[in-house]
């Protein structure tokens, strides 16, 4: 079954000249409560999803749980497929937003290090002078 989703996928990167990014289809039918969640509710369960390739973050996998025929199993394919065409621009969208967080969080980071060293500082001199004072 995996061979034939990954002719069937390789034949749908050459024909929409995209989808390089997906390395693969794994074709993993579970028990019901084995699969992720959809995010429509607790009972309705994921038929295929795209998850992250763990060796290569920037690539993806095609995952089909869904216990059925090689029909149905290529309509979920072409299914993720479509939808990871679909659904690019706004990943990078989020990607670029993510950068944009963590640069906003870094320089804000940095000001207030500068502000609270420089306090530190001064409280440091009033020390200093009120134990000359002491003294």
């Amino acid at each position: 079954m995996e061979a034939r989703l990954n002719n069937e996928l390789q034949r749908l990167k050459r024909k929409y000249k995209a989808g390089f990014d997906i390395t693969k289809v794994i074709w993993e039918p579970t028990a019901m409560h084995l699969r992720p969640p959809s995010g429509i509710s607790d009972e309705v369960k994921t038929l295929s999803q795209r998850i992250h390739d763990p060796i290569n973050m920037s690539r993806w996998i095609i995952v089909i749980y869904e216990q059925c025929d090689v029909k149905q199993a290529i309509h979920n394919l072409h299914h993720e497929f479509i939808e990871h065409l679909v659904m690019k621009p706004a990943h990078t969208f989020v990607e670029l937003s993510n950068v944009m967080l963590r640069l906003i969080n870094r320089l804000q980071y940095e000001t207030q290090e500068d502000v609270v060293e420089t306090l530190a500082k001064l409280e440091d001199d009033e020390y200093a002078k009120g134990r000359k004072k002491d003294d």
